[in-house]
């Protein structure tokens, strides 16, 4: 016997394509050259399941962990998360020094995104140098209803 339902195939597809950027903008500051890391992050929405509050997701650290050599002062992350209707949001932030900049970006479906995160000046150690998280984020269209045979 073959039932038909409807399965609901509303999910998409996330690209984030991102670079993290440490520079100099003074002749005394603690690094003499930029520091460049990039990366590409893929995902689709039916990734995440329903998580404590309502969604999961995952974080990626932009660079590396414990922060870009070589004094480890400046470091990134983002996070995509899915929501109980499968709906994707990206978490972006950003530390150098003891500052801190971060944006929270919706991405539904069919959108392209650019961003861009800034901090001048990170005081302290990091006195004297930029750091800036720029890319974009690209989704792609649901896939949409689809009649789904399932064989008993």
């Amino acid at each position: 016997m073959t039932d038909f339902s409807f399965a609901n195939l509303s999910r998409y597809f996330i690209e984030v394509e991102w670079v993290l950027t440490w520079f100099p903008i003074r002749d005394e500051a603690v690094i003499n050259r930029p520091i460049m890391r990039n990366g590409t992050i893929n995902h689709r929405s039916d990734d995440f399941g329903p998580g404590i509050g309502g969604g999961a997701g995952a974080v990626y650290w932009l660079g590396e962990a414990e922060g870009l050599p070589p004094a480890g002062l400046a470091n990134g992350f983002a996070e995509i998360y899915g929501d109980l209707d499968h709906r994707l949001s990206v978490s972006l932030e950003i530390k150098l020094g003891g500052m801190r900049s971060s944006h929270r970006v919706a991405a539904p479906p069919g959108q392209r995104l650019p961003f861009m995160l800034n901090i001048a000046q990170g005081g302290q150690d990091a006195d004297g140098t930029a750091l800036t998280l720029f890319g974009t984020i690209v989704t792609s269209e649901q896939l949409g209803l689809r009649l789904v045979a399932t064989e008993r």
